[in-house]
């Protein structure tokens, strides 16, 4: 008998609990409802946000790769291209990857004109570096190879205007990396 009555109690439990339920769906389920459409809208709001980013990353670092440097007449344009891929970014990775090939590439094509060094690559790989520099100058690597671009720059500068004052210039660079002793695990130092 016991049994039977507990048993009673529950289920006068139960069905109390699911009349409470029922009222108060039935005064709050407009609002309930329309809080689950707006969750669900912002989320998928936030997936479409966060899918159409990475395929905006995927497309540059793709655009990157495609970029043709093999002479100075190429790499003109492919320089300006990827220029305009840094300028539009807000991805650091991708920020730092493109200065450093900027730079190094305007390096290297500045060295490959009838007659070296090509004033406007020169100053193509300065604005580089020294972006390199400013942007990421909590970072070693990127300081170390932004000082030591800059002091190759110089050196090209001095050999187009026989200015001293670049050759003072790139050694302040040089000794900037050799005295920096963030630099000591990376490969500067030699």
């Amino acid at each position: 008998m016991k049994a039977q009555r507990r048993h009673e109690l529950r289920e006068n439990d139960l069905a109390h609990a699911l009349e409470v339920v029922r009222k108060y769906l039935d005064d709050n389920g407009r609002r309930i409802g329309l809080a689950l459409v707006v969750a669900i809208a912002v989320i998928a709001v936030t997936a479409l946000i966060a899918r159409s980013q990475t395929a905006a990353t995927e497309n540059r670092w793709r655009r990157l790769s495609e970029l043709s440097f093999q002479n100075p007449e190429v790499g003109r344009d492919s320089l300006a291209a990827l220029n305009a891929l840094i300028r539009d970014t807000s991805d650091e990775r991708f920020m730092m990857s493109g200065l450093i090939r900027q730079g190094h590439e305007s390096l290297r094509l500045a060295l490959d004109v009838p007659v070296p060094p090509d004033p406007e690559l020169n100053d193509s790989a300065r604005e580089a570096f020294t972006q390199l520099g400013d942007r990421f100058s909590d970072s070693p690597l990127a300081s170390g190879l932004a000082r030591l671009g800059l002091a190759t720059v110089e050196e090209n500068s001095f050999v187009l205007d026989g200015d001293l004052s670049h050759k003072e210039a790139a050694r302040m660079h040089l000794k900037a990396v050799a005295g920096d002793v963030r630099m000591d695990a990376l490969p500067f130092k030699r």
